[in-house]
């Protein structure tokens, strides 16, 4: 599914990918990339808070 709502998209979705210029650039889980540098960098415009896995995570 591609979907330009991204909270909407993680509620039914376990893994995501990330798309730029129409190639698949990251994948991972929502922590994983939240907590990716280059994706924050580039497409959060580094926004967030960095996010540490927690003790319920996998």
């Amino acid at each position: 599914m591609v979907e330009q709502k991204a909270k909407k998209a993680q509620s039914i979705s376990d893994r995501r990918l990330v798309l730029g210029l129409g190639r698949n650039r990251f994948e991972g889980t929502g922590l994983e990339l939240l907590d990716n540098p280059e994706v924050r960098q580039h497409y959060l415009r580094d926004s967030l808070p960095s996010v540490r896995r927690g003790a319920n995570e996998e």
